[in-house]
């Protein structure tokens, strides 16, 4: 159940289930070919609208040319499922199964030619998007209630609008104002370590062995999450000794060999390390190691 591809897959079908309906009602084709792709589109619409948080929250984009792409996608995918089942079934007959299979990859193949090339226009989608969970439940919780509009009376499903309106609004400025805090994010690496020291302002970084494959994978979805940008400045750094580094904007001394954090003249709010998909945190005087998971120490 915690699999993106999984997660997608039924959010998808629900958004299916219980939009396309309500958008399909927005027009009624007089011409059966403008209907059937108007039928379409609203499958479309309603998969993206129910995936689109889940979308921005793992991948942080949104796909600008969805909408073309699958009018192609979803009938040529429903002719390879129906070429699919009787290959399954009648596999066993040679000459049969040998046609069927190149009927099968040849349909693959076009799938795979038409997404190549919505994936090589210019502009594909909208990048460096965020949002948080709570947003994302809130999202859907609007869009249950679009569903169940002509279901339960409207002045409850108004309220429940509103409710998911303030506590989305709260959350913001909760979120808000933890952002304006001075914090350092520690990022562990396979081969080393990466710093982000958020100021209040300004991003500060850096790198210590950290690949690009590394930031683009760990750090850079933190920086967008956080609303912190993508060009950060240097952090200015000291080599005191072969392993040491010291770093007087922070007021911390790092141990490379030994991968350590030591601190003995910094003034810490709040450490925490990264465990089970949540900041945990942890005792302000005890030894910070870097390596086993990535550290937040807000000043």
């Amino acid at each position: 159940i915690f699999e993106v591809g999984f997660q997608l897959s039924y959010v998808a079908v629900a958004g299916i289930v219980l939009l396309q309906p309500m958008i399909t009602r927005w027009w009624l084709p007089s011409s059966p070919w403008i209907e059937y792709l108007w039928q379409l589109a609203a499958v479309s619409i309603a998969a993206q609208l129910a995936t689109f948080p889940l979308t921005v929250f793992y991948f942080h984009n949104f796909p600008l040319w969805f909408l073309p792409a699958n009018l192609l996608i979803i009938p040529l995918t429903f002719l390879i499922m129906q070429i699919g089942i009787p290959f399954l079934i009648l596999g066993w007959i040679p000459l049969l199964s040998d046609f069927l299979g190149w009927v099968l990859n040849s349909l693959f193949q076009l799938e795979l030619w038409i997404l190549n090339l919505f994936k090589n226009i210019p502009v594909t989608k909208l990048d460096e998007l965020t949002i948080f969970p709570l947003t994302m439940f809130c999202v859907w919780g609007n869009l249950l209630i679009w569903a169940s509009w002509d279901l339960f009376p409207k002045k409850r499903l108004v309220y429940i609008a509103c409710f998911l309106t303030f506590l989305w609004a709260g959350n913001r400025v909760i979120n808000s104002l933890i952002k304006s805090n001075s914090q350092l994010i520690v990022y562990s690496g396979n081969e080393g370590f990466a710093f982000d020291y958020w100021d209040g302002k300004q991003l500060k970084s850096w790198n210590q062995g950290v690949g690009v494959e590394e930031l683009d994978f760990k750090v850079k979805p933190n920086r967008i999450l956080n609303g912190w940008g993508k060009w950060p400045e240097s952090l200015q750094a000291f080599s005191l000794e072969k392993n040491l580094l010291f770093f007087p904007e922070l007021e911390l001394l790092i141990d490379i060999e030994r991968g350590m954090i030591k601190h003995e003249y910094a003034s810490f709010s709040k450490v925490e390390y990264w465990q089970e998909n949540e900041w945990i945190e942890q005792e302000k005087n005890a030894p910070l190691e870097i390596g086993n998971s990535s550290v937040r120490i807000l000043f």
